[in-house]
C-alpha cells in the first residue's frame, strides 16, 4: 500500500516518512518530472522500512543478550554451589553428584 501511495502521491509519502525537508525536495522533483519524485518517495519508504527492521532486530538482540547473561549467571551460581558441595562431600569422603 505504501508503494502504491508513493507512486500516486509522492509528496504525501515524502512528508509522512521523510519529514519536511524531504517533502520540499520531493515537490521540486515532482515539478521537474513526476518520475524523479516517484523514485524519491519510494526510496524514502524503503529507507524507513529498513530503519524499522534494523531497530526491531537490535531490540531482539538486546533481549537475546540479556537472556544469555542470565543463563551464564545462573550457570556460575550453580558451579559455585556445586564446588561448595564437592568440597563438603570430599571432606566427608562421599561422592559428589551435582550435575
Amino acid at each position: 500500500m505504501r508503494y502504491v501511495l508513493s507512486i500516486l502521491l509522492p509528496p504525501s509519502m515524502a512528508l509522512a516518512y521523510g519529514g519536511c525537508g524531504s517533502f520540499i525536495l520531493n515537490i521540486i522533483l515532482c515539478l521537474v518530472g513526476y518520475i524523479p519524485g516517484m523514485v524519491h518517495a519510494i526510496l524514502i519508504v524503503l529507507q524507513k522500512e529498513s530503519n524499522d527492521r534494523h531497530q526491531a532486530m537490535m531490540k531482539e538482540l538486546v533481549k537475546w543478550q540479556i537472556h544469555q547473561d542470565l543463563k551464564r549467571n545462573s550457570r556460575r551460581k550453580t558451579e559455585i554451589v556445586c564446588r561448595k558441595k564437592e568440597d563438603n562431600v570430599t571432606a566427608s569422603g562421599d561422592k559428589a553428584s551435582c550435575y
